[in-house]
């Protein structure tokens, strides 16, 4: 029998801050993704199978810039399709604050270039209107703005 409520995936992304700064992090996406590629943006990923959002979030940010981030708290959740309207596709994404006492980065092939920016420099580079959205809900959360 069918499951007629079918499924979705969860993705999340850390907008991390260097220490307590106020700088963020931005990377520029590899320009062989499959979703969103050549643009700026933030890491972000799928949640696996059994994992919980923290563990999940704190994976993605490893393997994607070698940090290890505390979490601070959700600044975000939205509903999208990741390309076409389809189940395969459809997402729920959490955005998150999070925090890194280290600037060192080590990019997978997930991305081909890093910035430590402010998050209205952020603003200004990145082009997609969800990304703002999220950057956005950082600064009124951060900076009560």
């Amino acid at each position: 029998m069918a499951d007629k409520h079918g499924h979705f995936l969860v993705g999340q992304g850390g907008i991390i801050e260097y220490k307590d700064t106020g700088k963020i992090l931005i990377t520029h996406r590899s320009d062989n993704k499959d979703y969103m590629a050549g643009v700026w943006d933030y890491p972000s990923g799928r949640l696996h199978q059994f994992e919980t959002p923290a563990d999940g979030l704190k994976r993605e940010m490893l393997e994607e810039t070698g940090l290890e981030v505390e979490v601070i708290k959700p600044v975000r959740i939205t509903h999208f399709f990741r390309g076409e309207e389809c189940a395969e596709n459809e997402l729920v994404f959490i955005a998150y604050w999070c925090r890194s006492n280290t600037m060192e980065i080590e990019l997978n092939d997930e991305a081909t270039e890093f910035k430590w920016v402010t998050p209205e420099e952020a603003l200004e580079l990145v082009q997609l209107e969800g990304i703002k959205d999220d950057i956005n809900a950082f600064i009124k959360n951060r900076f009560g703005e």
